[in-house]
C-alpha cells in the first residue's frame, strides 16, 4: 500500500428477491458460489407457498454468508429489491 492511500475493503452483497423458485433457489446459489464465492447474499423471499424459504434456510446451514428474508405478504420483485438493499446497508 502506498503511503497516504486508504485500503478499502471492497464487499459485494447478491440480492436475490424470489416468488415460488423452491425448485430453482439452491442451483442459483450454488451458481453464484462458483463464481462469487466470498459475495454475501440476501435472499428476499415474498412469502412463496411452495416452500422456497425452507430450501433457503437448508442451504444457509451450509453456508453462513446466506442471509434469508421472508416477507409477510406478496409485495412484488421491485418492493423485495429495495429491503434487500436496505439489509444489505443495515449489515455494512
Amino acid at each position: 500500500m502506498a503511503e497516504g492511500t486508504i485500503e478499502q475493503e471492497r464487499r459485494i452483497c447478491i440480492i436475490i428477491p424470489c416468488f415460488n423458485e423452491a425448485e430453482n433457489i439452491a442451483q442459483l446459489i450454488s451458481s453464484i458460489r462458483c463464481y462469487v464465492p466470498l459475495a454475501s447474499i440476501i435472499v428476499v423471499d415474498d412469502n412463496s407457498p411452495d416452500g422456497t424459504a425452507d430450501v433457503v434456510r437448508g442451504v444457509m446451514k451450509r453456508d453462513a454468508c446466506i442471509d434469508l428474508v421472508v416477507r409477510e405478504g406478496k409485495g412484488g420483485r421491485g418492493s423485495a429489491s429495495i429491503e434487500g438493499m436496505k439489509r444489505a446497508l443495515d449489515e455494512g
